[in-house]
């Protein structure tokens, strides 16, 4: 009776580990406890059965993973036979063998084969700013070595359709177009399946991902894979500030679009103090579309002597637009008498 017994709770033992949904040193133990008291209640019963009493602990360590990855992965329970890695208070991983539970806030997602890439909130994690981070370069490896981070910063290479760079920089006071000096000693090389093509060098970015990996050269790189790149939420909203000129005569200022300036010597676009750029860099590379500017802007149409509409003219706050028909754009202060003449 005593030998059923000892089956009895050894069996109870793990049933109750696996069934349990926390991660806990006790679910290991209760667990362990339980093959270890049904192994020495085979012994009892079969102190002859050699193979027996040395395959018992292995199959019951088979089966019982077996079962607990069952429930990981068809009940979204946290698995015993794994460990945990906290990344933030939102965010852990449940490392196992074959596969990985990521917990997002309570919320458990499966990944098969370690290949998911970031699945959580972007706000579950703190931002770490890139020069902070990497001005502690091995410390910070340390600290986040096989967390997940959220890093902001500048974009610095980008080689191929999945790997993007972060480098740590300085700025300068007059600095146009997001232009900074890159320290490339210490370096983040993001691996990624997020679009790439939308990004340049220079540009303000969000990754989130997972420190992989340390490698020391000439560059100190620092590995993230798993990872996503966002936008910088900076881009959003802008203002346009103008420099005039005396010069009254057309300048040509983005020649693939044909666009000119007239009384002005260049507009910038204000995305806040320290993020400036040219309006003729954001057109050429499509940042910002004409179209962006003069949507919700009323018109006055330009006619020549025949009543034909020859171009609109858009009044904004600080300039005026000139849309002619035949495909010229004039921008022009707000005091600046455009005529029919221009277009030509």
């Amino acid at each position: 009776m005593k030998k059923v017994v000892l089956y009895i709770i050894g069996f109870l033992l793990i049933i109750i580990s696996l069934v349990l949904n926390t991660f806990s040193f006790w679910r290991i133990s209760l667990l362990l406890l339980g093959i270890i008291l049904i192994t020495i209640n085979l012994t009892l019963n079969y102190p002859k059965k050699t193979f027996l009493l040395i395959s018992m602990p292995l199959i019951l360590l088979l089966f019982t993973y077996t079962i607990d990855t069952i429930l990981a992965t068809n009940l979204k329970k946290i698995p015993v036979y794994s460990y945990r890695i906290k990344s933030s208070e939102k965010v852990s991983t449940y490392n196992s063998f074959l596969y990985r539970v990521i917990d997002c806030d309570n919320t458990l997602t499966v990944d098969y084969g370690y290949n998911l890439a970031y699945s959580c909130s972007n706000d579950a994690l703190d931002t770490h700013e890139i020069n902070a981070f990497l001005s502690e370069t091995l410390e910070s490896y340390k600290s986040y070595h096989h967390k997940y981070i959220k890093l902001n910063g500048k974009v610095s290479k980008i080689s191929g359709a999945n790997i993007l760079e972060l480098s740590s920089y300085v700025e300068d006071d007059d600095s146009l177009n997001g232009y900074v000096n890159f320290n490339t000693e210490y370096t983040i090389r993001i691996k990624t399946n997020s679009d790439l093509t939308k990004y340049r060098i220079f540009d303000e970015v969000t990754v989130i991902g997972l420190v992989n990996s340390l490698t020391k050269g000439e560059t100190i790189i620092i590995e993230l894979i798993d990872a996503i790149v966002l936008p910088s939420t900076i881009y959003d909203d802008y203002s346009i500030e103008i420099l005039e000129s005396n010069d009254q005569e057309l300048v040509s200022y983005v020649e693939k679009n044909n666009i000119y300036l007239l009384g002005l010597k260049n507009i910038f676009v204000h995305y806040d103090d320290k993020h400036i750029y040219e309006l003729n860099y954001l057109i050429a590379d499509e940042r910002i579309m004409l179209d962006d500017i003069l949507k919700n802007h009323d018109y006055q149409e330009l006619k020549d002597e025949d009543d034909v509409v020859q171009a609109n003219i858009y009044e904004l706050d600080k300039f005026k637009i000139m849309k002619c028909q035949n495909g010229r754009t004039i921008f022009s202060p707000l005091k600046t008498k455009l005529k029919i003449d221009y277009c030509n």
